[in-house]
């Protein structure tokens, strides 16, 4: 394996060494014997990361995997975290009034999990901001019929939304001070 296969290689498995080690350990021992220091896998995750930017208006109907993805990604990154993360709140900003229910609860459901990215304190301020307004729908079982896995809407909406209640108030109440709520049930 030389440099070019094994970024390409990486690229494969969004840079997630766990991925690669499981699913193709045998070019993972080639790539490790490579010793790819930290600065250039860190590149080829920025890299990785513009990418699924660029997708994003390309497919609309995958913003919510595009989304995951992305947050996957993020785990990972030892930089930009911050900035990135800020974009993809636009781009789902910007993108929400086309999404249907379901694709807002998946994205709920991603972002619920972004809590653990070790963003600064103004991002995660920034997400609540955006997330009171991003959940501020209703749902009913109308709303998305014949869908697998949206055979109870409502529960999912629901427990999608008290989910990223309390990750978020844990995480900003391990930041050390209180944390405002302007939720409403």
């Amino acid at each position: 394996m030389d440099i070019n296969e094994a970024k390409e290689y990486f690229f494969r498995y969004d840079g997630h060494h766990f991925h690669m080690g499981r699913e193709e350990p045998s070019s993972y021992k080639r790539f490790c014997l490579l010793e790819i220091d930290r600065t250039t896998q860190e590149q080829w995750r920025q890299e990785i990361i513009q990418g699924y930017f660029e997708k994003w208006h390309i497919k609309p109907d995958d913003m919510w995997c595009i989304c995951s993805r992305l947050i996957e990604i993020l785990k990972e990154t030892e930089t930009d975290k911050d900035k990135n993360f800020r974009k993809l709140l636009r781009l789902i900003e910007e993108a929400s009034d086309t999404m249907d229910k379901g694709q807002k609860i998946l994205i709920i459901e991603r972002l619920t999990e972004s809590c653990f990215l070790s963003l600064s304190r103004p991002v995660m301020e920034e997400m609540n901001s955006f997330m009171e307004t991003f959940i501020n729908f209703s749902c009913s079982p109308d709303d998305i019929p014949n869908k697998t896995g949206f055979d109870w809407i409502e529960d999912r909406y629901k427990s999608a939304v008290k989910n990223y209640k309390e990750k978020y108030k844990a995480v900003m109440d391990n930041y050390g001070s209180p944390c405002l709520f302007i939720f409403s049930e």
